[in-house]
């Protein structure tokens, strides 16, 4: 019985160590959407401000990370309906129409 013991103790630590990887590739993909929200933000003539909040809302979400089934608790789903909602401004949000502060319009001709 103890090989049997020994072998769930293998899977676990390989589990908890799959789960390291998969937050740290999480969290190196938050620099490029930080980037990507100051850009977009900017492009609505907004200051990066609310990039700051999504970006924080998405460090805290990686944290707490629960790779089980079990269920969320209400403030993990609270955060991701906010960052969610962010999520669909930077997506849909109008951008500024001629120059802004941050720049000419990449669109006028």
């Amino acid at each position: 019985m103890s090989g049997i013991g020994e072998l769930r103790s293998l899977v676990k630590a390989a589990e908890d160590n799959r789960n390291i990887y998969i937050k740290i590739i999480a969290l190196a993909g938050l620099v490029p959407q930080f980037c990507l929200a100051v850009r977009r933000l900017h492009d609505m003539d907004k200051d990066d401000t609310l990039a700051y909040v999504f970006t924080a809302l998405s460090v805290l979400n990686v944290i707490t990370m629960d790779f089980s089934l079990d269920d969320q608790s209400a403030w993990e789903n609270i955060l991701a309906i906010i960052q969610f909602l962010i999520g669909l401004y930077l997506l849909f949000g109008r951008g500024t129409k001629g120059d802004n502060q941050y720049g000419a319009d990449p669109l006028e001709d």
